[in-house]
């Protein structure tokens, strides 16, 4: 995701609510789907708590973006990025993954749902690229 540079960067932002506001407007210059902007701002939160944490595995993170989806409940689209990670990260088959050659790579969900399942199943950085590239 184009996203990672500016997550890393907002990763100084300690409270919730500026990382959010930082994130939508940063999603402005582009995509201002509220749908685009929520699932953004679970990714940034997530690099955020990889950066900022001592000693988090893999699947810390991902536990811990689960748990900021049901914090934010409320938001207008976050249910539906609660339903691909309970219905399409949760598989543990891989071969059961959207393919980006399914799909352009550019669209939001398919780069998404690879980040956080790798995270999940704790895939170490030569794992992930290999699985990606081959």
């Amino acid at each position: 995701m184009r996203l990672a540079p500016f997550a890393v960067w907002a990763a100084q932002l300690r409270s919730d609510e500026d990382l959010f506001e930082a994130v939508r407007l940063y999603c402005l210059l582009t995509h201002s789907h509220e749908l685009v902007v929520e699932a953004c701002y679970i990714y940034c939160y997530t690099i955020r708590y990889l950066i900022t944490s001592e000693s988090c595995s893999p699947l810390d993170a991902y536990n811990k973006a689960r748990e900021e989806l049901e914090r934010r409940s409320v938001l207008t689209c976050i249910s539906s990025i609660k339903y691909w990670f309970e219905n399409e990260i949760e598989i543990d088959d891989v071969d059961e993954m959207p393919k980006a050659h399914e799909r352009p790579v550019s669209y939001l969900k398919t780069p998404l749902l690879w980040a956080f399942y790798y995270l999940k199943h704790e895939y170490s950085l030569n794992r992930a690229l290999k699985e990606m590239i081959m």
